[in-house]
Parts: structure tokens; C-alpha cells; sequence
């Protein structure tokens, strides 16, 4: 049995951690709900603050994306679970921006374009 007895503690642990560790469709799951832009961040630095007048973004399970109650694009994870690729119906553009914090209440997104690198901040509705 004292041979057994690392290798159950080890098992209970990795056990335990892996229960923390969002999964792919649980990260699906986590992104899809209404949200609110808190902040943005351009090259560091404050760029635009949250307030009551900015437009919320909700992510739909089909892949649609619809701001203030009208479908605005679509949107899906890549295969690596970290990218989001968000489609703008208006400008035919492609967005690919990465998931640096995803939770219940949290998203942050960040994403380098033309030599600046900006995040978004935003919480759930």
C-alpha cells in the first residue's frame, strides 16, 4: 500500500486542478452570454473608459454575434481554444483577436493591428 499511496495522492491532485482548468467547451460555454466593454487598452496605455452608453456585445451558441439586440456578425473559436475570429456583417472584415481571460463574470481580448496592440476589457451582464 505505501507504494500506492504517492501515486493516489498524485492522481487526487491532478484531479482536483484539472476541475479548475476550463475545458474547449467550456470556454464555448463561458463566451457565450451578453457583455459589457469595460476599458480599452491601446499600446498599454488607457485609451476609453466603460460607460452606459457603450454598446453591449452578446455572443449567441449558433456562432452569431449581436449587439444591442441586432445581429451584427458571427464568430468562433479556433481550433487552439485561445483565438476568437469575429466576422462584421457591415464591413465583410475578419477579426482574430486572442482570449487572455475568460470566466463567469470576465473577458478580456487582446489583439495587435498595425504595429499596436490594444485589450478589451468587459464583464457579463
Amino acid at each position: 500500500m505505501k507504494t500506492y499511496k504517492p501515486l493516489l495522492v498524485l492522481l487526487v491532485t491532478l484531479f482536483a486542478f484539472s476541475s479548475f482548468v476550463p475545458l474547449p467547451n467550456d470556454r464555448k460555454k463561458l463566451l457565450v452570454r451578453k457583455w459589457k466593454p469595460v476599458k480599452m487598452e491601446v499600446n498599454g496605455k488607457i485609451e476609453e473608459e466603460g460607460n452606459d452608453d457603450e454598446a453591449d456585445m452578446e455572443f449567441k451558441a449558433g456562432g452569431k454575434l449581436f449587439s444591442e439586440g441586432e445581429k451584427v456578425g458571427s464568430w468562433k473559436l479556433k481550433a487552439d481554444n485561445k483565438s476568437l475570429v469575429i466576422y462584421l456583417d457591415d464591413d465583410n472584415e475578419e477579426a482574430t483577436m486572442t482570449i487572455e481571460k475568460l470566466t463567469k463574470k470576465v473577458l478580456i481580448l487582446g489583439v495587435t493591428m498595425e504595429g499596436n496592440s490594444a485589450k478589451m476589457y468587459f464583464k457579463a451582464m
